[in-house]
C-alpha cells in the first residue's frame, strides 16, 4: 500500500529527501500494530532500560514524588505553549522544523496505535494497574500543579463554562506538553508516550517491555475507553496545533 506521504514542511530541503523522511515518520511498517524499525528505537537512556526487570527501574521517595507531580502541571503546559509558538515560526525556522518533527513523531505514534485497537486497549489497561498506581502521589501533586496553574492564569474569574473550559484546554495542553518533552528526550514508543500524556511523568520513566509484553494476554479492554479517547484528543490537538502554525507561517 502506497503510504500517504505529508506536504512537506522543510522548504529549505530537497522534496525528495523530506518527503523520505515523512514517508518514515508516516507509514506503518507491515500488517497491524508494528513499529517501524527506522523511526522507533528503545526509550532513551535517561528514562531507563526498558529490557530490565521492575525491580531495577528508578523509585522516588514520597517528597520527590509529589514535588516532581506538583511541578510536572506547569511545566508541561508551558513545554506545550512553547512547542506551539515553534510551530508557528515564532522561534525561526530551525526552530520550527524541530517542533514540525515531533509533532510528527507524536502524531504517528498514536495514529498507528488507534490502528490496533485491542492492542492499545492492552497496553493501556496494562499501564492503568501497573504503572499508574505506583505513581499516585506524583499524580496527586499535579491536580495540585492544575489548580496552581488555573489560579495563576485567574480563571476563577470567569463564569463557569469558560472556567471549566479553560481548566479542560489547560489539562490538554499540559498533556499534549508532556508528551512533546518525553519525545524530546528519546521516547519513540507507545507506552511511553501514553504514560507521558496519561500522568504528566516524562522523567525517569521506566516501563519493563518484556513483562509488559508478557502479561498483555491477560489484560482486557473493558474500561479503557476515555484513555483511548484521550490519546485521540491529544492527535487531533497536535494536528490542529500544526495547521495553524503552517497558516501564520
Amino acid at each position: 500500500m502506497t503510504a500517504n506521504i505529508m506536504p512537506t514542511p522543510f522548504p529549505a530541503d530537497t522534496t525528495q529527501e523530506a518527503n523520505a523522511l515523512l514517508s518514515r515518520l508516516n507509514r506503518p511498517d507491515g500488517a497491524g500494530w508494528v513499529d517501524h524499525p527506522q523511526l522507533f528505537n528503545k526509550m532513551a537512556e535517561a528514562n531507563g532500560n526498558p529490557t530490565l526487570p521492575i525491580a531495577a527501574c528508578p523509585t522516588h521517595g514520597i517528597v520527590e514524588q509529589v514535588s516532581k507531580g506538583f511541578l510536572s502541571f506547569p511545566q508541561g503546559w508551558a513545554g506545550g505553549l512553547i512547542q506551539i509558538a515553534m510551530l508557528a515560526g515564532t522561534f525561526g525556522e530551525t526552530q520550527k522544523r524541530h517542533a514540525v518533527l515531533r509533532n510528527h513523531v507524536l502524531h504517528s505514534v498514536i495514529s498507528m496505535a488507534l490502528q490496533d485497537l485491542d492492542r492499545t486497549g492492552r497496553i493501556l489497561k496494562w499501564i492503568a494497574i501497573n504503572v499508574l498506581p505506583k505513581d499516585a502521589a506524583f499524580i496527586a501533586a499535579r491536580f495540585g500543579g492544575a489548580a496552581f496553574t488555573a489560579y495563576a492564569l485567574r480563571l476563577r474569574k470567569l463564569n463557569d463554562t469558560a472556567r471549566y473550559g479553560g481548566l479542560g484546554l489547560n489539562f490538554i495542553l499540559a498533556s499534549y506538553g508532556s508528551a512533546i518533552l518525553g519525545i524530546a528526550k528519546g521516547d519513540r514508543q507507545l507506552h511511553a508516550i501514553a504514560y507521558s500524556i496519561l500522568s504528566g511523568r516524562y522523567d525517569g520513566l521506566c516501563v519493563p517491555v518484556d513483562k509488559m509484553e508478557r502479561e498483555l494476554k491477560d489484560m482486557d479492554i473493558k474500561d479503557t475507553g476515555p484513555m483511548v479517547d484521550a490519546l485521540k484528543g491529544i492527535l487531533n490537538f497536535a494536528q490542529d496545533a500544526e495547521t495553524q502554525g503552517a497558516e501564520q507561517h
